[in-house]
């Protein structure tokens, strides 16, 4: 009876984690599923985008599903976002962005493709504009939608999943960025080792960029060792915000002093209405120092030296008593 209630607890608990903790990029948790993810696209002013997306019920009965939009910002620096109420932020799609209007009814297992609409202002400023849009449930019967906000979380709720919406006009807009920080988590690592190297870049424009480049490691001897490719998931650091990203190099023996060199591309090109792709670098210093062998070495090393001394003074003393000589000659 007693292991009945606990493996009922752990499932009552494994189901409320579930629900909370679930994120955009774990969607298929939920009893809804959109595709794609994100929508991101280059816009002029006066444009209509239209987009379409896959709205899927999970579920074994029928929903009605209903959009809503929400604003966002950037919260820390690892990728997440305070969510706000549609337009709080100047770059709100508040005003540019039409919906289905009230509820999409699904069959159960059903997928359907919802036409989102974006009409973009003809006096539209250069930058980006970032909005969120929501599809929560309801069941026929209830006649409401089940609706949780957290901080930082796009799901909130297993019946309620997002599309983040980037959308930018960059003709005119600040594409301005720097390496704010390039390191590595410590600066000497035994082996074997892994080094993380840690980088915070820093969104000095208005517009939404998307580093993208490589980290190339030289031995002392300035021989290229290994080159690791940065941001290859096309992360975005949004505008007037910090993002950190991290980079793993791991191996089972070096030695020595290491430089690891930041290559940075960013930036609209100019065929596309932006002012060109921009370059930063970075570098920084490590050391691989090999202690566990390096002190077994020494340790023979003594031993060797301790033995053929002993040895010598050995063979010094037999030669002695083999050759003795008189001390006046």
């Amino acid at each position: 009876m007693k292991l009945k209630l606990f493996i009922l607890l752990i499932f009552i608990l494994f189901y409320i984690f579930a629900g909370f903790f679930g994120q955009i990029s774990a969607q298929t948790r939920s009893g809804i599923t959109v595709s794609p993810f994100i929508i991101e696209e280059t816009v002029s002013p006066g444009q209509e985008l239209i987009k379409i997306i896959i709205v899927t019920n999970n579920s074994d009965k029928k929903q009605i599903f209903r959009a809503h939009l929400q604003d966002f910002r950037v919260k820390g620096e690892v990728g997440e976002v305070l969510l706000l109420p549609a337009g709080s932020e100047k770059t709100s799609l508040l005003y540019w962005v039409e919906l289905p209007q009230g509820g999409v009814e699904f069959a159960p297992r059903e997928s359907k493709e919802i036409s989102l609409t974006f009409m973009v202002p003809e006096k539209a400023g250069a930058g980006g504009y970032y909005g969120a849009i929501f599809f929560s449930s309801e069941s026929p019967e209830s006649g409401r939608a089940e609706e949780m906000e957290e901080e930082g979380v796009f799901v909130s709720l297993v019946h309620q999943v997002g599309v983040l919406v980037f959308l930018d006009y960059p003709k005119g807009a600040i594409e301005e960025a720097r390496i704010k920080e390039f390191k590595t988590d410590k600066k000497f690592y035994d082996s074997p080792f892994k080094i993380n190297f840690i980088t915070r870049i820093e969104n000095l424009g208005n517009i939404h960029i998307k580093p993208i480049g490589s980290i190339k490691i030289e031995n002392m001897r300035g021989r290229e060792t290994v080159i690791l490719p940065f941001n290859r998931d096309g992360l975005n650091v949004l505008p007037e915000s910090i993002r950190r990203f991290e980079n793993f190099w791991h191996g089972n023996l070096a030695f020595g002093k290491y430089t690891a060199f930041l290559t940075l591309n960013f930036g609209t090109p100019a065929d596309r209405g932006g002012a060109g792709m921009q370059t930063i670098f970075a570098e920084t210093h490590f050391w691989i120092i090999p202690w566990k062998i390096i002190f077994i070495v020494l340790l023979i090393l003594a031993f060797s030296i301790i033995l053929f001394h002993f040895l010598y003074k050995r063979y010094k003393k037999n030669s002695r008593k083999i050759n003795p000589t008189n001390g006046n000659g």
